[in-house]
């Protein structure tokens, strides 16, 4: 099992990031899947005008998907803040 932080950063050109954590049922996942992944976020940006964190991360997602990987949304054992 691999867990994924999904991270979209300066959200709305406000300096905050959203996140939200998957777990994958794979050892590891390729750089490749990665640049996949981002290519793919790209894309729906580009041909999208308005979205939300929760498209790119449904992006994110059906892309590990259509790769074969079982996707599960994950929240962490521990969180620490400070």
């Amino acid at each position: 099992m691999t867990t994924i932080r999904l991270t979209e950063t300066n959200v709305d050109g406000s300096d905050t990031n959203v996140s939200v954590i998957v777990a994958v049922d794979a050892p590891f996942v390729t750089v490749e899947t990665v640049d996949r992944i981002k290519a793919r976020i790209e894309k729906f940006k580009a041909e999208n005008k308005e979205w939300e964190s929760d498209d790119l991360f449904d992006e994110a997602v059906e892309q590990l998907k259509s790769e074969g990987f079982k996707v599960t949304y994950a929240t962490p054992t521990i969180e620490i803040e400070f």
